[in-house]
């Protein structure tokens, strides 16, 4: 099978730049996305052969961000995490382990590649009034969607301090508490069930693995 490597360099604490300075070394160039400085529609439409599988190196929202840019596709390339960030849920829903940017784990990525299993995740359109989101591992509502996007803002203004999972980890913590609390019975139906009145937050899952590595049961 032919891969191609998408990546942001930004992203992970630095681990993004350590790994595209490796793919660079041991990649085919051409098949080397680097979201941080080209667009990936562009790059994807400029492919002779277009690859049969990506490889995509950062979280969870990236998995979702690709997912929402191929919606429309007839045929979409399989996606493959390598994990940054606080640990990528999907790939330890598929047992992907989190590799070092080396040159070793470069040689051990594509020799796993050879007997790599394909599965099939269910894949959501969420459709609001004005937009549009594709989904593949979970969604939230309420507490920990606000908490996620404190964490978000966090990382946005001092992205050297989110080096690591331990830290993330702690860091989504200390974002908890300092979240609101608002139940959101008042304001959210599922069909024609009710939200409890004390529920302040609804998260829904396509995969066991939450938040950075939680197995749900």
């Amino acid at each position: 099978m032919r891969w191609g490597f998408v990546i942001n360099r930004r992203s992970g604490g630095g681990q993004g730049r350590r790994l595209a300075t490796q793919l660079h070394e041991t990649w085919p160039k051409e098949l080397i996305c680097d979201v941080s400085t080209q667009p990936f529609d562009q790059w994807y439409s400029q492919l002779t052969e277009p690859p049969d599988g990506l490889i995509t190196a950062g979280g969870v929202g990236t998995i979702h961000w690709l997912c929402h840019s191929m919606k429309d596709w007839p045929q979409r390339p399989l996606l493959l995490p390598w994990p940054m960030g606080t640990g990528n849920d999907c790939a330890k829903f598929l047992g992907w382990p989190r590799l070092k940017p080396t040159k070793s784990a470069m040689i051990t990525l594509r020799q796993q590649l050879e007997g790599i299993a394909e599965r099939v995740i269910d894949h959501w359109l969420i459709i609001g009034p004005t937009w549009q989101r594709s989904l593949i591992n979970y969604c939230s509502l309420g507490l920990d969607a606000r908490i996620a996007l404190a964490f978000d803002k966090g990382r946005k203004l001092a992205p050297y301090l989110y080096r690591s999972p331990e830290i993330n980890k702690l860091a989504y913590a200390i974002h908890g508490l300092g979240a609101r609390s608002v139940p959101l019975g008042s304001r959210v139906r599922l069909g024609d069930s009710a939200v409890p009145e004390w529920a302040c937050g609804l998260v829904w899952c396509n995969i066991s693995s939450y938040a950075g590595g939680a197995v749900l049961s």
